[in-house]
């Protein structure tokens, strides 16, 4: 208690109280939901959030910030967590942090792509000419990844999930070009990465496939969206795709939905 009292006496004298109503206000904070109680006299914030946003901040407020962001990078349990890409999208240049980064190693489990593509969770678009060229180095990195059958591609592919819709259909642009590739393989692992992308902007993106005539095209057109109701209608009724089995029930009513759409179209 003594810890937050010694923080809230200045915090609400800079408000005009008194330490009296320091006194009051450090109760009031210990009975909220904010913190939890973990020992003696001890505390920590109730969601993990909470202290990830702060150190962000902080972080990104910091003058040696590039600094810390290199060594955290080699972190393996920092690098996993939000308080990174968080930092980097509070940063007023980050385009400096993305420098820095890429300039950096690259792990076997793609640290340093995933946390690049996070990071565009935090950054609000804009036509700044070093956030298009960033998006499509990522863009064109995840393009790779889908032609090599990477193991670690549905690790990469759920971080563009989360990023804003500005950003996922200068993804998705690239990616539907891949429906035409010669190499099935190449063509079911991009139906596949469209879908867990997880935007209804592959809709648009897909609806001359659906139509086309070239019937392979049709086929895996057919599929991303196969694979985006399917995920959708799981993610909906919280299931585990093991843990469902009306999977058949789910992909006729797709397949008759797919023939209404083309049929619109």
């Amino acid at each position: 208690m003594e810890d937050i009292l010694d923080k809230a006496i200045p915090f609400c004298l800079s408000l005009g109280m008194n330490e009296n109503d320091a006194h009051s206000f450090t109760e009031d904070i210990q009975a909220s939901a904010l913190l939890r109680e973990i020992g003696t006299n001890r505390y920590a914030f109730s969601h993990l959030t909470l202290q990830e946003y702060l150190a962000a901040k902080e972080l990104a407020a910091s003058q040696d910030r590039e600094m810390v962001l290199c060594r955290s990078y080699f972190d393996p349990a920092l690098v996993e967590m939000e308080v990174l890409p968080m930092a980097m999208g509070l940063m007023k240049q980050p385009n400096k942090a993305f420098e820095v980064l890429r300039k950096l190693p690259e792990s076997l489990t793609y640290n340093n792509l995933r946390l690049s593509i996070k990071s565009l969770t935090y950054i609000k678009p804009s036509k700044e000419q070093w956030l298009i060229t960033q998006v499509e180095r990522l863009s064109n990195h995840l393009i790779e990844l889908i032609k090599q059958a990477n193991p670690y591609l549905s690790v990469v592919v759920e971080k563009f999930a989360t990023i804003h819709n500005k950003y996922k259909e200068q993804v998705i642009n690239k990616v539907v070009n891949l429906l035409q590739d010669q190499d099935s393989s190449v063509r079911g692992s991009a139906a596949k990465a469209l879908a867990a992308i997880n935007n209804k902007t592959i809709f648009n993106g897909l609806k001359n496939s659906l139509t086309s005539q070239d019937y392979p095209l049709q086929d895996q057109a057919q599929q991303v969206i196969g694979y985006y109701l399917i995920s959708e209608y799981l993610k909906e009724n919280q299931l585990e795709l093991s843990q469902t089995n009306f999977i058949d029930e789910i992909e006729t009513t797709i397949a008759d939905f797919l023939k209404q759409l083309s049929r619109k179209d």
